[in-house]
């Protein structure tokens, strides 16, 4: 019986959509949705009263409703669900209320072929009620609360509309001649009836669909727990990760100033040193280095140029996680991003070159760009002020491995010389110390465990091959606290890759000793 009113209201809509949508509500505004420079729909938000704040429109308990009319000739179920998933993700909080998932899903995923012209799409909010979405009159889904409409509704009026335009004429009547056309036409458009019953054919295959599936919703349902457990923890990831950021950027700053301070040291000392020089007796010329030639120089710097993209491309990588939700709408694909920078590590430019990739795996690539460029600096031997990089990363949700970045090969002309015992010695001393501090500087004080005062000392060692990954993790003098280890190898992970083992060294892989003690 309910579903019968339901039809009938929408024949009725279907005849005077203007006028049988404001028996109960008024138009607030209305807009065309246009991505790529393709019309993809008019839309409209009706209210019980005119109201221009998004925050007024959201804590409003009271009726609502938005109206979707497709205006395009063919809107793919991929570009539907792409389009929609992004602009949900990227508006609202989804961890909030994770029992809207399973809703979300649904309405982003029930085309079974193309929407086109003059579909309709209806999501309402009523008191008591709740959420209703609606196709062409066949419900799609539904929900307790104004949670669902909410989040569809931030995607018109929320943080990242689809134009400042649209929220703008969502918010408030501009009476002009666009917004005159854009009603003639809503009012205009109908649904045949031959298209009602293709839609009506594909709420059918769902319905089959959901009846089929209801043991593995149930068995869902049973993992939410374990799913909001997740999300919290990659919540704190995300946390320990900024915190991370920071305190290598600390590093950073601190490395400049002992940088500049020795350079300051060394130019004292060389100008302390001539006029020493210039007090004694002249001595005789040294013969001259023989002049590289300018082959010899572009091969040199062409080395140069492979090195830097690759340790920047391998960091960058690195840095790089998975999108929490875009694994649960189980989006994949290839970002390809090209990017300027300077020796300095500003970025000149940043242009997104992927087709047909979520808009949340492309911003994952451009983060992690930008929080690793400034640690990646040009090798100092590099001619130039700038340099064009282009970067791929494969999101996979089988976990399938990035494909291997090779080290280039040193030129003749740079073959390693083989260093004295001394200065053996010493660059191995300071390997050891890099890699110990880039550690500790990361370690974070687990909140358990300064809450219980927990304290202890945790040595281990990391044993590290060429390029500076991490083989293997040995716990050599663990503390009596688990909490207190796990952060020494959650650590390590965050820290690593470290730099690359040098070649002066000759060695394949060594191991580093890293001791830490955690105190309140």
């Amino acid at each position: 019986m309910m579903k019968c009113l339901r039809l009938l209201l929408y024949l009725a809509c279907c005849l005077n959509p203007i006028s049988v949508l404001s028996a109960e509500l008024i138009l607030n505004g209305i807009s065309a949705f246009e991505q790529l420079r393709k019309e993809y729909y008019i839309g409209a938000l009706y209210l019980r009263s005119p109201m221009v704040f998004p925050a007024e429109i959201l804590s409003d308990a009271g009726h609502k409703r938005m109206v979707i009319r497709v205006t395009t000739d063919k809107w793919s179920p991929r570009r539907w669900a792409l389009t929609w998933q992004d602009n949900i993700a990227i508006n609202n909080d989804l961890s909030a209320q994770p029992a809207l998932i399973e809703n979300i899903m649904s309405f982003t995923a029930f085309p079974q072929g193309n929407l086109t012209y003059g579909d309709e799409l209806i999501i309402e909010y009523r008191p008591v009620v709740g959420t209703t979405i609606t196709l062409n009159g066949y419900d799609l889904t539904s929900a307790k609360g104004d949670g669902l409409f909410e989040y569809i509704l931030k995607t018109w009026i929320g943080d990242l509309p689809p134009s400042k335009e649209f929220k703008q004429r969502i918010l408030k009547r501009y009476l002009d001649d666009k917004e005159k056309a854009w009603i003639k036409q809503f009012s205009d458009m109908s649904v045949p009836a031959e298209r009602r019953k293709v839609v009506g054919s594909w709420i059918k295959q769902t319905e089959q669909s959901e009846e089929e599936d209801t043991a593995a919703r149930l068995a869902a349902q049973k993992q939410a727990e374990e799913e909001q457990r997740i999300i919290e923890q990659a919540k704190a990831q995300e946390l320990a990760k900024q915190k991370a950021a920071q305190r290598a950027q600390a590093r950073k700053r601190e490395i400049a100033k002992a940088k500049r301070i020795a350079a300051e040291k060394k130019k004292a000392a060389a100008q302390a040193a001539a006029r020493k020089k210039a007090n004694e007796k002249p001595s005789k010329p040294k013969p001259k280095k023989a002049e590289k030639s300018k082959q010899t120089l572009a091969e040199e710097n062409k080395y140069y140029v492979e090195l830097f993209e690759w340790d920047l491309k391998r960091s960058i990588r690195n840095n790089v996680t998975y999108p929490v939700w875009a694994k649960k709408f189980s989006q994949s694909g290839t970002v390809k991003m090209n990017f300027s920078i300077d020796r300095d590590g500003n970025i000149l430019s940043l242009e997104n070159k992927s087709d047909g990739v979520s808009q949340m795996l492309v911003a994952e690539v451009e983060r992690a760009i930008q929080e690793t460029v400034l640690f990646v600096l040009p090798p100092d031997k590099l001619t130039g002020e700038a340099w064009n990089i282009n970067f791929e990363y494969i999101f996979d949700l089988r976990d399938t491995l990035q494909p291997e970045l090779s080290k280039p090969d040193k030129p003749k002309s740079l073959a390693t010389k083989k260093l004295s015992s001394e200065a053996y010695k010493k660059l191995l001393a300071k390997y050891n110390e890099d890699i110990q501090a880039s550690v500790i500087n990361v370690i974070q004080y687990p909140e358990a465990a300064r809450v219980l005062r927990q304290k202890g000392t945790v040595e281990v060692s990391i044993l590290v091959d060429s390029e500076g990954g991490v083989i293997e993790v040995i716990d050599k003098a663990p503390s009596k606290y688990e909490a207190l280890n796990q952060e020494m190898r959650a650590a390590i992970t965050r820290a690593s890759p470290f730099l690359p083992i040098p070649e002066e060294l000759n060695k394949d892989k060594l191991e580093v000793t890293i001791e830490h003690r955690f105190k309140p």
